[in-house]
């Protein structure tokens, strides 16, 4: 697509998502003093309108409490997530997009100035727009055999150092992009997660049993726990790059005679030992409470298949209406980031930790630290630029 023709659809698409210029059904009715303007969408103080064809509908926030509003929550305690105005999941508290690509922007950047001199750069313009650089052996896009890669690699041996040099960057960088697409991916599971959470009827209950406290199990119920555990699994898979992407900034002299495998190709957050930021303050490779609780968790997922047993949603009932869900967590007091055991008992619920409502922290502190491991990250791409 020319840059023309996106620049004709983005503006199509910012009329399509405008606000109305006159007050109608479900309008506020404020002008634009009492607004905040966004390219696709507008805010406006109580709150957020999408427009499709005559139809205004406003975007529900699903709370951590298992309820839903047509409102931003203002509490702490009401943490929500909703999706803006073209589909994406977002979490009020977090702006995540910023928190991403104002950190991984610059990293890419400076990744391309430690692989490439100015002038190494200039001359490998013409390998770099090849498709092949991109997407062999990483995209179904491109349909080649390892055979076939080979051999082009191969065939190409009077600029084989620069074609080495350009499989590398791209490896080098992808690295990084797995890193914001797990950060993506975490703010999208979780706003799933919420959805179901929140939006469900887990189980018919008669009228004269919808009160107090009731637990549910269906296949609903199954599958709000299954998108929590892939919150947690992708966390971790976030913490595999991030080590294997430190491997490769601290790494000193690549040779570009021979394709280079990538130093930490295999590693995994195990290995962070290796590197050189290890145990540094603050980064997901800090020894703390909160990221043995990451790993704890994910092992749990990994190897019992579950995080609890019975994996009950709970239900609070005031007559016809539900004030709270929640699912409880296994306690972790005897020592914390560990689940308490006893014998072959390894999940205990003397605390009433709820996991829903202190998901939206997690996930906070999580961005919070992984964005603070990628600026130490850049820094010392900086160190060692060669542009």
């Amino acid at each position: 697509m020319s840059m023309q023709a996106m620049i004709q659809k983005s503006s199509s698409a910012e009329r399509a998502f405008a606000a109305p210029d006159q007050p109608g059904e479900g309008h506020t009715g404020l002008g634009q003093a009492d607004c905040v303007w966004w390219p696709w969408w507008r805010i406006t103080l109580s709150e957020l309108w999408v427009k499709e064809p005559n139809i205004l509908k406003p975007i529900k926030y699903y709370c951590v409490d298992g309820t839903t509003q047509d409102a931003i929550p203002l509490t702490p305690n009401k943490a929500a997530f909703y999706r803006d105005a073209v589909g994406h999941w977002h979490m009020t508290g977090l702006d995540d997009v910023a928190a991403t690509d104002s950190i991984c922007i610059p990293v890419h950047e400076a990744i391309r100035m430690a692989v490439y001199t100015r002038q190494e750069y200039e001359d490998s313009k013409r390998i770099l727009e090849s498709p092949f650089i991109y997407d062999a052996g990483i995209d179904a896009e491109m349909k080649i055999s390892k055979d076939d890669f080979e051999k082009a690699l191969a065939a190409n041996s009077l600029a084989k150092r620069e074609l080495h040099q350009a499989l590398y960057w791209q490896d080098y960088a992808f690295l990084l992009s797995n890193v914001q697409s797990g950060l993506s991916e975490i703010i999208s599971t979780a706003g799933a997660f919420y959805e179901s959470f929140c939006s469900y009827e887990f189980v018919g209950i008669p009228k004269k049993e919808r009160n107090g406290v009731r637990r549910t199990d269906s296949p609903e119920t199954r599958f709000a726990t299954l998108l929590l555990h892939i919150i947690f699994v992708r966390m971790h898979s976030v913490l595999d790059y991030l080590v294997k992407l430190s491997l490769e900034v601290e790494r000193q002299g690549v040779n570009f005679d021979i394709y280079p495998k990538l130093r930490g190709l295999n590693a995994q957050f195990g290995d962070r030992k290796k590197i050189d930021i290890n145990k540094a303050i603050g980064t997901v490779f800090e020894d703390c409470v909160f990221i043995r609780t990451i790993e704890c968790v994910r092992t749990r997922i990994i190897h019992d298949g579950h995080l609890s047993p019975n994996q009950w949603i709970y239900e609070v009932w005031d007559g016809e209406k539900i004030s709270e869900r929640y699912i409880l967590f296994p306690d972790m007091k005897g020592n914390p980031g560990s689940f308490d055991s006893s014998g072959n008992r390894r999940s205990f619920y003397g605390d009433d930790t709820k996991i829903n409502a202190i998901l939206p922290a997690i996930i906070r502190e999580f961005y919070t630290r992984t964005t603070l491991t990628l600026s130490m990250l850049r820094d010392k791409l900086l160190e060692n630029r060669r542009w």
